[in-house]
C-alpha cells in the first residue's frame, strides 16, 4: 500500500540504496505499478514514479551521479534520485520484465546500463545494453533464456543463463549453453556448452 492506502502491486526481488550527503540511506524499490524512493529512517515514500510492469526489477544505482536505472514493461528509465526526473528509452519486442535486475557497468570498459527482457517461452529472450544517455549500444535477441534469467557481469563480460522451465519444448541441445558477451561490443568472448546436462 502507498501512503494513500492504494495498492502498488507485489514487490519482486530486492532493494537498491544510495547514501545522501548526510550519509543517511535512501532505498529504491520497484513493484508492479511503480518505482519508489523511500526514506531509510521512516520507510515513507520520498517520491514515486508510476509505471506498469509484469514484475518489479531491482534498480541499479549510479552512486557517483546519484541516480538510478530501472526497467518496466517496454521501457528502460534513468531516474534522478533527488527528484524523480526521468530520462526514458522505449524498447522493441521482447519487452516484458518479470523478476531480475538492471545492471550498471562503470569501469575501464566504459559506462553501460545492461538489461534483460523476456518474450515467448522459447528463443525469445533479449539482452540490451545502453550508454549513459540510454542510447542503445547493442542488443542480442532470439536468446534461449528463461523467465527468471539474471544478468551477471565481471571483467568486461556480460552473462546470463539458458533454458526455461515454463512450458518450453526446445528441440535437440542447441539451446544448452552459456555465452559471455563483451560489454563494449557484444562479441562472444567464450561459449560454454551444457549439452550433456539435463534441465528439469
Amino acid at each position: 500500500m502507498d501512503q494513500r492506502g492504494q495498492s502498488v502491486g507485489g514487490l519482486f526481488f530486492g532493494y537498491s540504496y544510495f547514501l545522501r550527503p548526510d550519509r543517511l540511506a535512501t532505498y529504491l524499490t520497484a513493484c508492479h505499478k511503480r518505482a519508489a524512493r523511500m526514506s531509510g529512517e521512516t520507510g515513507k515514500d520520498v517520491w514515486w514514479v508510476k509505471q506498469q510492469s509484469t514484475g518489479g526489477i531491482t534498480p541499479c544505482v549510479d552512486h557517483g551521479n546519484v541516480g538510478f536505472s530501472y526497467q518496466c514493461d517496454g521501457k528502460v528509465l534513468k531516474i534522478r534520485a533527488a527528484d524523480g526526473r526521468i530520462l526514458k528509452a522505449s524498447v522493441a519486442k521482447p519487452t516484458t520484465c518479470i523478476s531480475w535486475n538492471t545492471l550498471l557497468v562503470n569501469d575501464f570498459n566504459g559506462y553501460f546500463v545492461a538489461t534483460y527482457w523476456y518474450g515467448a517461452t522459447e528463443w525469445d529472450g533479449a539482452i540490451r545494453v545502453y550508454d549513459q544517455n540510454l542510447k542503445l549500444a547493442w542488443e542480442k535477441t532470439r536468446l534461449p533464456t528463461g523467465k527468471k534469467a539474471t544478468l551477471t557481469y565481471a571483467d568486461g563480460k556480460l552473462l546470463t543463463g539458458s533454458g526455461n522451465q515454463w512450458n518450453a519444448h526446445y528441440q535437440a541441445n542447441k539451446w544448452k549453453y552459456i555465452a559471455a558477451y563483451a560489454i563494449d561490443n557484444r562479441q562472444v568472448v567464450w561459449k560454454c556448452s551444457l549439452a550433456k546436462y539435463d534441465y528439469l
